[in-house]
């Protein structure tokens, strides 16, 4: 036995060291290599200076490779090359990785290669469709300094007393010259939800089309959707156009019964209005997004059940090749406010989850005042900027 054992007992050791270093090569391999993607996407970043994308793809690569681990990094080069349409950068790179048991055989080290590749379309057509919540909600105020404004001047109307929502509705203070307590909020300064939507809505637009050159076009269409479907405006390219109907837009109905928000119905309505063929990129068949903008409450008072929506029509959407953004306009606490308690309270903790699911991965924005509400927007204009891929 013990002849046998000396005997097997090398080979053991041998092998035993063998799996240790390639353990420790595939790390080394795997981090190397996560280092190369992260580089190559920070070379073709929108953030990225004509002139410093080299620059930017080894600051990343060394980065996410660990600067404490330079010494390791035997080459590391970056290439960029543009053809029909397409900017490619290619980062190749070479790291050496010590062995433990190798040095028994004279090999104290190994050089990892590789290499990662990314794209970006240069010439790219978009089509780009908000899908606007016009419910009565839109009229809540966009911060709890507004809505206690709101309960404040609203403290005379017989059949707004205190309300926190901008109803849209006729008002019936004496002496009062506005027609509507929407238009009394308004005339105040008081800030609403829809009035952060129209803004941040009109920002996003001037953003992408600062974007757009010979080889990028983007067409926008505005849409609305609460108690039904309503298209605004065709899709175009003209952005003036589009500025003018945003700033004619309001919450719909004139009376609580028109003030339904239906958007399970809705979506589903919307859906059929996007083109039903594969989206490449191309003028004939344009990349697809539908921005979605809402607090994700739907209601029809005691018509439906109220609610989250149903992630379904989105998911419908996404199997075609649609991709779908969502920024959810998270509502203010409306503490005392009667509607909120019946209507919105019992599924506040449902609404953003459920609007998740809607959205395509990375595509999910929220926000709740209006600063988050434009930062939600500024990320999501970030992502439609960009339309990287690791390719290899």
């Amino acid at each position: 036995m013990a002849i046998i054992f000396a005997v097997l007992a090398a080979p053991l050791v041998a092998l035993a060291g063998l799996v240790l270093d390639y353990a420790i090569v595939e790390g080394e391999r795997q981090r190397a290599q996560n280092a190369a993607d992260a580089a190559v996407l920070a070379a073709l970043s929108p953030s990225a200076e004509p002139g410093a994308k080299e620059d930017e793809a080894k600051s990343a690569f060394l980065s996410n490779f660990g600067e404490d681990q330079e010494e390791k990094i035997r080459g590391l080069s970056v290439s960029f090359e543009k053809a029909r349409g397409v900017e490619t950068a290619q980062v190749e790179y070479s790291v050496v990785v010590p062995l433990f048991f190798g040095g028994f055989f004279g090999h104290e080290e190994m050089v990892v290669p590789g290499r990662a590749t990314a794209t970006v379309s240069l010439e790219d057509h978009i089509d780009i469709r908000f899908w606007l919540d016009d419910s009565a909600s839109m009229g809540v105020a966009a911060t709890e300094a507004d809505r206690d404004r709101l309960r404040q001047i609203s403290n005379q109307d017989p059949q707004h007393k205190n309300c926190a929502f901008a109803c849209h509705l006729p008002t019936e203070m004496k002496n009062d010259t506005h027609p509507t307590t929407l238009d009394r909020a308004n005339a105040l300064g008081i800030h609403l939800r829809i009035d952060v939507m129209r803004e941040n809505v009109r920002a996003l637009i001037e953003t992408l089309q600062e974007e757009m050159d010979d080889g990028r076009t983007v067409r926008f269409q505005l849409s609305a959707l609460s108690q039904r479907f309503r298209r605004l405006t065709a899709i175009t390219t003209d952005v003036q156009r589009i500025q003018r109907r945003l700033n004619r837009f309001r919450p719909s109905g004139s009376n609580h019964s028109e003030s339904a928000s239906r958007l399970g119905d809705t979506l589903v309505a919307a859906s059929r209005t996007v083109p039903n063929r594969r989206p490449r990129g191309t003028a004939e068949a344009p990349r697809q997004y539908v921005v979605l903008v809402t607090d994700g409450m739907q209601f029809d008072w005691h018509n439906m059940r109220p609610g989250p929506i149903d992630p379904a029509p989105c998911e419908a959407l996404k199997r075609r090749g649609v991709n779908v953004a969502v920024v959810q306009l998270r509502y203010v606490a409306l503490t005392g406010d009667g509607a909120f308690n019946q209507w919105v309270r019992p599924y506040f903790d449902e609404l953003g989850p459920a609007l998740e699911r809607c959205a395509s991965e990375g595509l999910y924005f929220s926000g709740d005042t209006p600063e988050q509400i434009r930062q939600a927007f500024t990320d999501l204009a970030l992502r439609l900027k960009s339309s990287l891929r690791v390719a290899s």
